[in-house]
């Protein structure tokens, strides 16, 4: 995740103002490989990405119960109704599989922010 932000930075001059916070308490839960990329290259292709406000907000944290995910980034240009991807889409389905009746993912919309909440319980 930090890698694929760091990749993005390179295509700014200065990088972006954004906000990483990790707190891994039991690091030997994992998730499958780039599950959580998708919810990051939606901020990186829809978001409003400013150098001088903190426009992209990650946080990644879990304990022994659950690992809690969000991603906050400011509302870019709206698309055309025939312009959609299916990033998300994909993980929502994925999600389904993975994680049955363990997981919940929340999708919130205003005029300024996006906002992406995922929590995956461990052990349902």
């Amino acid at each position: 995740m930090e890698r694929y932000i760091a990749l993005q930075q390179l295509r700014f001059e200065p990088p972006t103002n954004i906000r990483v916070k990790h707190d891994v308490v039991e690091p030997d839960l994992t998730i499958p490989p780039l599950l959580l990329i998708p919810f990051i290259e939606n901020a990186f292709k829809h978001g409003n990405i400013r150098p001088d406000e903190n426009w992209l907000k990650v946080i990644l944290e879990n304990n022994k119960y659950a690992l809690n995910f969000s991603c906050r980034n400011l509302v870019g240009p709206k698309l055309t109704p025939a312009v959609h991807g299916i990033g998300i889409s994909n993980v929502k389905r994925r999600m389904e599989l993975l994680y049955p009746n363990s997981h919940e993912l929340l999708i919130d919309e205003n005029d300024r922010w996006f906002t992406i909440k995922l929590q995956i319980q461990y052990g349902k």
